[in-house]
């Protein structure tokens, strides 16, 4: 209990691997005598990486506490990293959202880094080597979105949702999510690995270029290093218990994404696991999307052999790190695998085609990369011909097409110039 003359609540067990975690809240904090409390909640975060629920959850106080979190040996030690490393602490969940703070200080002896906030919720550390990866692949929110606020850390732009100062309003997206429920011209996109809801943004990219097509369109930003059937079935419970009469969708996923698109469509109907996820509702109705969703189009999407030849480098971090640390962390990785558990294989194994969601195929083919010559047959760069049109079964009228010098990310960057967005549209408007 702390009154408005402030106190410190803090773990004290010496026995306890998370001592030093404590609050210390200021004179004038609080209005009144409130229970103040500390809580071991990783969500879903990796087992190394370490969260604390400081409660009352939501509260806000008069004034900055200073919190000190613990952080694991282990997590910076798996990325080759000494415990000595910048950690950067961050929000997540409700109530706060997704946001990331300044560091006071750190003490590597104690593991402990301190900030100031004056919000109550849920709050753990990053490291700041590679950081902008592993918020994006743990950390950001998930969300369907028109517009997002975004916050310049170092020298990357990220998308929080917390409600502290600083933070622009980007648009990724036209309409109204609110209103696309009622709508049958609504575009959903759906972005790559190491991105988040500014993927599609950009002058010839396919916000701009297909903004004549659609009443509403929305990007579905996820956690991208957590498994992709989880970031499907996030996406298909808030479709299935959204949606009203009229409402029709197209569906575009690059790389990554289009599996995740694939998986919404295909997988999610059947999952079980749907139901663990905090927006389910178990009153929305189940079954195929069929009559929601019209067509389904994905830019280099590694529907076929999987991208393992590349995987330590989209993290942008030492090439020394091993399978195993990746896929602890990120699982997302063992998705993308060439082997049988990879969700490419295990959706091409269950396909059925559904007649009333059509499919759509574009892989680019630039053999440029430095890569290319570790990905057998023609490839954009990243992920091969084969695999991008590897979708085993096409019922006409779908079809499929490679666009020749285009590199993986042009496939949407360059959309309007290189025609992408054209074949787009033909596709989607006549269904040929």
């Amino acid at each position: 209990m702390v009154g408005p003359e402030g106190g410190t609540v803090a773990v004290t067990d010496a026995a306890s691997p998370y001592a030093g975690t404590q609050i210390v809240i200021p004179p004038g904090a609080l209005a009144a005598p409130t229970t103040i409390t500390i809580a071991f909640a990783p969500g879903d975060l990796p087992e190394d990486i370490w969260a604390f629920r400081f409660g009352p959850e939501g509260s806000t106080l008069l004034a900055p506490a200073q919190v000190s979190i613990k952080y694991s040996r282990s997590y910076p030690a798996d990325f080759l990293l000494p415990t000595i490393a910048p950690m950067r602490p961050v929000s997540f969940g409700e109530p706060l959202g997704a946001d990331v703070f300044d560091r006071i200080s750190q003490d590597p002896s104690e593991r402990t880094v301190t900030f100031e906030t004056d919000r109550l919720g849920t709050y753990t550390a990053l490291i700041e080597a590679g950081f902008a990866e592993h918020w994006r692949f743990l950390a950001q929110d998930r969300l369907l979105a028109t517009q997002v606020l975004v916050r310049d850390v170092g020298s990357e732009r990220l998308v929080v949702s917390g409600v502290r100062p600083g933070a622009a309003t980007l648009a990724v997206g036209q309409g109204s999510v609110d209103a696309m429920w009622t709508s049958s011209r609504v575009l959903i996109l759906v972005h790559s690995t190491s991105d988040d809801a500014t993927n599609f943004v950009g002058s010839g990219d396919l916000i701009e270029g297909l903004a004549s097509e659609y009443d509403h369109i929305v990007t579905y930003q996820y956690r991208s290093g957590r498994p992709i059937a989880e970031n499907s079935n996030w996406l298909y419970n808030e479709v299935k218990q959204r949606a009203q009469p009229g409402f029709q969708a197209d569906v575009i996923g690059y790389s990554m994404g289009g599996l995740v698109a694939r998986y919404f469509i295909e997988g999610s109907k059947d999952d079980p696991s749907r139901s663990a996820l905090p927006n389910f509702n178990p009153g929305a109705p189940a079954g195929p999307l069929s009559g929601m969703v019209r067509n389904m189009i994905t830019l280099g999407a590694p529907h076929q052999g999987g991208v393992d030849v590349t995987r330590l480098g989209l993290l942008r971090l030492s090439s020394l790190l091993s399978t195993d640390v990746v896929e602890k962390y990120f699982p997302s990785f063992r998705d993308l695998s060439t082997g049988p558990e990879g969700t490419g294989p295990i959706l091409n194994a269950r396909y059925a085609d559904d007649p009333s969601i059509h499919y759509f195929l574009i892989a680019g083919n630039s053999n440029d990369s430095l890569l290319s010559p570790l990905i057998a047959g023609d490839d954009d760069g990243l992920v091969s011909v084969e695999s991008a049109l590897g979708v085993p079964v096409l019922v006409p009228p779908e079809a499929s097409r490679v666009f020749a010098d285009t590199d993986h990310s042009e496939l949407h960057t360059q959309a309007v110039d290189r025609g992408i967005r054209d074949q787009i549209v033909v596709w989607t408007t006549s269904g040929t």
